[in-house]
């Protein structure tokens, strides 16, 4: 193990001296509980009315948003925060997934739903807008969502992969009307260093 770089060395032929090959590197967490930092909470488009409120789950013993509305159709909010990726970081390789704690009142995405962005800012590109569900599995309840660090990766290729000191931009797309309520808890990124 070398301390200083951070690494560990996997001995790949046995033998007087052996042949030492660096391991693909160490897997590290960013962890956003709300109040996210630097947060902007933007209206996009007409539709707009509604409460947004930060609290806390004492049962699940988390902090969240919640995005509520007195109106018949859906209305949106967006909780946009921007954060620079941290000098040790390498890659999001397989498994290094963008995850978001959510809940919504009910699974029905007429009711409520969330859309999750993820941008590169610094080269002024939309990564990916790919996330496996909307809503809770089970109504009133909280589940996860999940981008892939493969979506993530095939949308910033080339020029604008991602790399340490990049600016990353994470969206959040509350929606719900009268008859439903949307939350969003801890935001989760993986990555390799």
């Amino acid at each position: 193990m070398d301390t200083t770089q951070h690494s560990i060395y996997v001995c790949t032929v046995v033998g007087a001296p052996g042949t030492w090959v660096r391991s693909s590197g160490i897997l590290s967490q960013m962890n956003w509980e709300p109040e996210y930092p630097d947060t902007v909470v933007y209206k996009s488009g007409a539709n707009n009315n509604g409460t947004l409120v930060s609290d806390y789950d004492s049962v699940n013993r988390h902090q969240y948003y919640r995005w509520t509305s007195t109106r018949a159709s859906l209305q949106n909010i967006d909780l946009r925060f921007r954060y620079k990726l941290p000098a040790d970081f390498k890659s999001l390789a397989t498994g290094n997934d963008l995850t978001v704690r959510l809940r919504t009142l009910t699974t029905g995405v007429a009711d409520n739903l969330i859309g999750v962005t993820f941008r590169n800012d610094t080269d002024n590109q939309t990564c990916s807008t790919t996330i496996d569900k909307t809503v809770s599995g089970t109504a009133n309840t909280w589940d996860v969502a999940t981008m892939t660090a493969a979506n993530i990766n095939t949308g910033c290729t080339g020029g604008t992969a991602l790399a340490a000191g990049k600016i990353i931009e994470i969206q959040l797309n509350l929606q719900a009307k009268s008859t439903g309520s949307t939350d969003v808890g801890t935001v989760n990124l993986g990555y390799t260093n």
